[in-house]
């Protein structure tokens, strides 16, 4: 019998999206590799009650998850973890073309990300955990969760993968599944992390198109 805890309540004692005006921002779902094949296989296959993702920008993945799930009458809870700090080379002075804009020396994902999510009503599915990925896989840990599906997209970097595949794996639910993006040659670490953990494991991974995923077996 599944007994996966309701994320929501556990995490924000108060409503995230309360208070918050997003009038004043217009939609912003830029972001990489969101409509994917394997997204809708994988929800209409588990049918699942709770997808955590790792790794969220904007939220446009998350905003095409939920959808997809509306589509196929799926009813879930979506959390996306995030530092919503960006990375090194949105700070790096001059960058050309940064996705990314600042206020008061921060960047304003966080509420950009709120915005969207509103903007397309999906409040009550899309429950944002702005931690990194460590510090949010030890929280959910000690809360006893477990996920039916688990997207991994915060790292390109071999040792950022593999401690954030390792981290998730133990969070998802026997026959659930763990999937990631950028499994390609432009991200060598991403490739290989998921081939080491893969073969010290026994879990065999596949792929569709630039995602890989692998199922963990059922009790």
């Amino acid at each position: 019998m599944q007994t996966d805890k309701i994320v929501s309540p556990l995490i924000h004692s108060v409503d995230p999206y309360e208070g918050f005006d997003h009038s004043a921002m217009e939609v912003d779902l830029q972001g990489w590799g969101a409509e994917s094949l394997l997204f809708e296989q994988l929800l209409k296959l588990l049918r699942p009650r709770l997808v955590i993702e790792v790794g969220s920008w904007k939220g446009r993945s998350a905003i095409y998850m939920a959808s997809l799930a509306h589509k196929h009458g799926v009813s879930l809870e979506l959390v996306c973890i995030d530092t919503f700090l960006g990375s090194w080379e949105h700070w790096e002075k001059g960058a050309d073309n940064a996705p990314v804009a600042f206020r008061n020396g921060r960047p304003v994902l966080y509420e950009q990300f709120l915005a969207n999510v509103m903007k397309h009503g999906l409040e009550g599915v899309i429950t944002p955990l702005p931690l990194d990925s460590g510090n949010a896989a030890t929280l959910l840990a000690k809360l006893g969760v477990q996920a039916d599906m688990i997207y991994v997209d915060a790292d390109h970097e071999y040792e950022g993968v593999l401690a954030d595949i390792e981290a998730y794996w133990p969070l998802v639910r026997p026959g659930g599944v763990l999937l990631g993006d950028d499994f390609v040659q432009e991200w060598p670490g991403v490739i290989r992390a998921v081939c080491d953990f893969s073969n010290r494991i026994g879990v065999e991974y596949a792929t569709v198109e630039e995602k890989w995923y692998m199922q963990k077996p059922g009790e």
